[in-house]
């Protein structure tokens, strides 16, 4: 894979991190959204060790308007990613690059592009942005 995706693949997890040396999940979902698609996400504070605190922002954050959920993921869609019922705990963004796949960051692996079917993440729901 020659991509910019390749760029982040391998930097480092860190609380609050917003980059260009560490994210966390929300501050790489962020950054990728600015550079690559256009799209100005706030960058909110929250304590990425508090699923609960991620969770809360990922549900009533203020662009929520913005986002409609579709079946299908295109190439800059956000991933919104949880475990049994707890969606909305973790945050990336599908990148239709090898055949397609979700960039994030998380505490154990820094950032990482994975494909859905090989995740962790037990449900993934994915949403576009309606400008």
């Amino acid at each position: 894979m020659s991509h910019w995706v390749e760029n982040y693949v391998g930097l480092p997890w860190e609380s609050g991190g917003t980059g260009p040396h560490a994210y966390n999940c929300w501050g790489l979902m962020a950054e990728v959204q600015r550079k690559f698609y256009n799209r100005k996400i706030p960058l909110v504070q929250v304590d990425a060790m508090d699923l609960g605190d991620v969770l809360r922002v990922v549900r009533n954050g203020e662009q929520q308007s913005c986002w409609k959920q579709v079946k299908y993921p295109r190439d800059g869609d956000v991933a919104v990613m949880g475990h049994g019922s707890d969606l909305g705990v973790h945050v990336g963004v599908w990148v239709n690059v090898d055949g397609g796949g979700i960039l994030h960051c998380d505490q154990m692996s820094g950032v990482i592009f994975t494909k859905p079917y090989a995740s962790v993440w037990q449900s993934v729901r994915y949403f576009e942005f309606q400008e």
